[in-house]
């Protein structure tokens, strides 16, 4: 599960899908709707904090003192372009839980643009974990792969050189945003200069000791050697898997795909899993593209086709 906690954000991101819905809510999660999140029992797992910036949240360190009380483990999907009384802050949690995690977005048009704080930020905090010495906490760093770009490859190894390479990579494929950029399956279908840019990618990755994970599904059709690439990437799926996760708004509405959002929006309750996945499930049996359609992947069923989202 993943709560949406604020729509604020100090960036701009070219390829950030969730901009087109800021006007849409209201701006901050109440947190008298955090407090209402049962209590586990058993196990401890893992909620996603999300944005825009989650740490611009007006009470964000309220917010993970009650999700620790509730035995929830947090995962912050941050910029990391927060100034040092926030990073002194998370230290403090390093030090007082067992469990914290971030995924540090570190898309930017290159490296030499990302601002020296967020740099500095991400090797502090590495740092105290590392210092810590807990299996429970980590950094990953996200990618989003531009498929206009052909920079991709130098990107990520400019990055983790930057970086001195201690930090699982997360790759996800661009989709639709209000930017100025037209993103669509046509920019992945079949789209072989893409799967060699993520060939390379792996095997920096291999070639470093980089731990990588694909977000949501990859297209096989991409890839002229299939083989090659699920031997290089450590997790990834041909299938989208929207009944596992879901992201919960600040106006305390459900949807399994925050690209989705408008299609899947569901009010928060008892039921809302049945009901999102429903519309879903409504949504992807109207989708045909011609081009899957003699595609053995597809006919196969080891590959479902596009992203609807890639297909609005």
């Amino acid at each position: 599960m993943n709560l949406v906690l604020t729509n604020r954000c100090n960036k701009n991101c070219s390829l950030c899908f969730a901009k087109g819905f800021k006007s849409l809510d209201k701006i901050d999660m109440d947190i008298s709707f955090i407090k209402s999140l049962p209590k586990v029992i058993n196990s401890n797992p893992d909620i996603g904090l999300l944005g825009g910036e989650p740490t611009q949240h007006p009470k964000f360190f309220e917010i993970l003192d009650i999700l620790y009380d509730k035995c929830y483990i947090p995962v912050i999907f941050s910029n990391f372009n927060f100034n040092f009384n926030v990073t002194k802050r998370l230290i403090e949690y390093i030090y007082r839980y067992d469990f914290i995690k971030f995924m540090v977005n570190l898309t930017y048009d290159n490296v030499s643009s990302i601002p020296d704080n967020v740099i500095n930020n991400i090797k502090i905090l590495n740092t105290q974990i590392l210092n810590k010495q807990t299996g429970g906490q980590n950094i990953s760093i996200s990618y989003t792969l531009d498929p206009y770009s052909i920079n991709n490859v130098k990107y990520i190894e400019s990055l983790y050189k930057k970086l001195n390479y201690n930090y699982r990579l997360r790759i996800s494929l661009a989709l639709p945003s209000d930017n100025s950029k037209e993103i669509n399956y046509k920019n992945y279908i079949n789209n072989k200069d893409i799967g060699k840019d993520i060939i390379n990618i792996l095997s920096f990755c291999k070639n470093n000791n980089i731990n990588n994970v694909f977000d949501c599904n990859i297209y096989p059709c991409m890839f002229d050697n299939i083989l090659e690439f699920e031997t290089l990437c450590n997790k990834y799926t041909y299938k989208c898997n929207l009944s596992q996760v879901y992201d919960i708004f600040p106006d305390q509405t459900v949807s399994n795909c925050f690209p989705l959002r408008i299609e899947t929006n569901t009010p928060y309750s008892d039921s809302f899993k049945n009901q999102v996945n429903n519309k879903y499930i409504d949504l992807r049996s109207k989708v045909v593209v011609e081009d899957c359609l003699y595609c053995d992947y597809f006919r196969s069923k080891i590959c479902l086709g596009p992203c609807y989202a890639l297909l609005k």
